[in-house]
């Protein structure tokens, strides 16, 4: 084969390689282009204008919301300074602002209502939040409080029995009962301490636990009964017949931190409990009361009252 044979060969060969251009024409292809930039410009479009419209809606509702706080607390303070007997009004004044329709069925207005009645209820004490409870009550709030216990979200649940909590609502005994046996440990502990706070019979849904009490859980608990412990301190001897070891440590922890002489008798057994924590709790409740093993089997006043 001669040079300028092979040379016509190779030259041959490159003509047959194909542009990527020449399966499709190059209009067609111009188009295609053409239509994914601007699909793509589109989009960027749509997107910008979504965060616009989203930013903007964010600032009118926080300026109707501003609106909407002055307005509800210019109110709330107006119908807490008038005097009040059975949820009626005796001083006759003339009241600067009302609520009309939308502040009580609109959702984004009963919002903000209810936010400033919980926070002027945590702010205020006395007769005078006696108007905060009856407008929760009338406006609805309570029956959306109750209602949001249902929620599949714990944090929904713990939200309203908060409101619950907050606005006193002491008919919903039995309620604040089903609601420690709520899912979450959060809500579980907060209906206890509502019990405790409302003089309920907070001892048997502490009997009936079925969870662990951790550490937090406890100090929870004990802080509630120390605000009670004014009023009333409860007998921890029942607690002692739960099958919860958590709740046995919780029980003597507390017999000996309110210093409870009276079940000193209930804590003999728990000495030689299997569980070493337990049998510590009881041992040191004895030692608080200067008693030792060899009084165990004497009758603790002949003891410590001699």
């Amino acid at each position: 084969m001669t040079l300028d044979e092979a040379l016509h060969r190779i030259v041959a060969s490159i003509h047959k390689v194909h542009h990527i251009t020449a399966f499709v024409r190059e209009e067609t292809l111009v188009l295609w282009l053409t239509c994914i930039i601007a699909s793509f410009l589109s989009g960027a479009l749509v997107i910008l204008g979504m965060i616009m419209f989203q930013r903007w809606l964010k600032q009118r509702n926080e300026a109707l919301a501003d609106v909407l706080r002055d307005k509800y607390e210019t109110l709330l303070s107006e119908l807490m300074s008038c005097y009040y007997e059975n949820g009626k009004i005796f001083s006759k004044i003339q009241f600067t602002v009302s609520l009309d329709k939308k502040d009580k069925t609109r959702a984004f207005n009963r919002h903000i209502l209810l936010e400033q009645i919980i926070l002027l209820k945590k702010h205020v004490g006395g007769d005078e939040t006696n108007v905060l409870d009856n407008l929760y009550k009338k406006l609805g709030f309570q029956a959306e409080s109750t209602q949001k216990l249902k929620n599949s979200h714990w944090t929904i649940r713990f939200e309203g029995l908060n409101e619950l909590i907050l606005m006193e609502s002491r008919s919903l005994e039995s309620t604040f009962l089903r609601m420690t046996k709520d899912k979450h440990e959060l809500v579980r502990i907060s209906a206890i301490k509502a019990l405790i706070l409302r003089g309920a019979k907070w001892e048997r849904a502490l009997t009936r636990y079925d969870y662990p009490l951790s550490a937090w859980d406890m100090y929870q608990i004990c802080e509630a009964l120390g605000k009670r412990q004014a009023i009333q301190l409860p007998d921890f001897t029942p607690l002692l017949k739960s099958v919860n070891l958590s709740v046995i440590h919780f029980t003597l922890l507390m017999i000996k931190h309110f210093h409870c002489l009276d079940a000193v008798q209930e804590v003999k057994p728990f000495v030689h409990h299997p569980n070493k924590k337990i049998t510590v709790a009881a041992k040191e409740i004895l030692e608080q009361f200067g008693l030792d093993q060899d009084m165990l089997e004497q009758d603790v006043f002949e003891v410590v009252l001699v």
